[in-house]
């Protein structure tokens, strides 16, 4: 079977572009299928893939063809509008050349054109953040357009229940798979905790510098490592100078060895507005931390269970939040017990499990 896969930006490094790429492993190696991945805004040559990927996986950049400094796009009074309808033009055009047999989009615009553009193959609409997150237009454009995917997958139960404009027998719940399940599991005893993000609103990092100066003089000895980047990274930078943590909150680039980064760490904490099934939080639980999260959205809920392997906290609740992590940091037995457990309850996210889920939607839809 062939299957294409279409996302926003093979170059960037984002929870979205994670989840592709462990996507194309499952389809092409566990599930031994040929995989095409479609990158909407990019062109070759421009920078190396932010994930690895097989060879056996063929890359096109659906940009490549399309001149962005003709008329039309420098002019347009929408360019943003055109340049989308000049990617789904050319993405029609490779499937006419290189027929899928599905194609599933991991992007919230695409996914609600994909239909007219998809040719012959199956499509699949594939939403990787809470309906409350995605843009008004494109709620909007869900509505009237979803009911014409031949499917969508959410990524939890509550998110697919948002979807009732769409008919229930098209609708499938899958969560992301673990990108990697270590060896050994962190022993919870270094006075690190850790958390990996992008500097960017919707995750929250003002609420975090909040959080972090309370938790400063409560928690000695103790200090906070957040990896990652984006458009907020030198603002929060500024404000943790001025609020006096840089000997407490540190900043760093985004690892390429989160596995490491997290066996070395202790808790793990989330604090973002709305998360559709976070990767990060995947991966700290397979790496026995116990965590500490908002129960924004629908997704951290999904992976956490409260005060059994880490604790969901009410959103905006920094008072909670704080003690939360103050109990854990202080209780070394309550820390490994929860650490042990996340680590147990991550096998629900095996490639194996997800895969059969994917295997049996394909199957569906032949």
């Amino acid at each position: 079977m062939k299957i294409g896969i279409v996302i926003d930006n093979v170059y960037q490094v984002g929870g979205v572009e994670r989840v592709a790429s462990l996507l194309c492993r499952i389809f092409s190696e566990n599930l031994q299928n040929e995989v095409t991945l479609f990158s909407t805004f990019t062109r070759p040559g421009e920078g190396l893939p932010a994930f690895k990927y097989s060879d056996q996986i063929r890359i096109v950049h659906l940009s490549e063809n399309i001149d962005k400094n003709s008329w039309l796009v420098t002019n347009s009074f929408s360019q943003k509008t055109f340049l989308k309808y000049a990617v789904l033009s050319q993405l029609k055009k490779q499937l006419k050349n290189h027929p899928q047999d599905i194609l599933i989009s991991t992007v919230c615009w695409c996914n609600c054109f994909l239909p007219f553009f998809k040719g012959k193959a199956k499509n699949i609409a594939c939403e990787h953040v809470s309906f409350e997150a995605i843009p008004l237009l494109y709620r909007w454009a869900s509505r009237l357009f979803f009911r014409f995917s031949d499917a969508a997958v959410f990524l939890t139960q509550g998110n697919a229940e948002k979807y009732t404009f769409m008919p229930a027998e098209k609708r499938f719940v899958i969560p992301n798979a673990l990108s990697f399940m270590p060896e050994k599991s962190s022993d919870c005893t270094a006075k690190r905790i850790i958390s990996l993000t992008r500097f960017s609103h919707e995750k929250g990092n003002d609420i975090l510098l909040e959080i972090a100066a309370r938790l400063k003089n409560l928690i000695p000895g103790w200090y906070i490592d957040v990896f990652g980047a984006g458009s907020e990274e030198v603002e929060l930078k500024k404000c943790a100078k001025k609020l006096n943590l840089d000997d407490f909150l540190k900043f760093h680039a985004p690892t390429s060895n989160a596995a490491e980064e997290l066996l070395t760490s202790s808790i793990y904490l989330l604090y973002s507005r709305s998360e559709g099934l976070p990767m990060a939080l995947l991966e700290a639980q397979s790496c026995g931390l116990p965590a500490v999260s908002f129960a924004c959205g629908y997704g951290p809920g999904a992976i956490i269970t409260n005060n059994v392997d880490g604790f969901l906290i009410a959103p905006g609740n920094v008072d909670d939040y704080v003690q939360a992590v103050v109990t854990l940091a202080h209780d070394d037995e309550l820390r490994k017990k929860f650490g042990a457990t996340a680590r147990l309850n991550s096998q629900h996210f095996t490639p194996e499990r997800i895969a059969a889920m994917w295997k049996d939607l394909f199957e569906r839809l032949s």
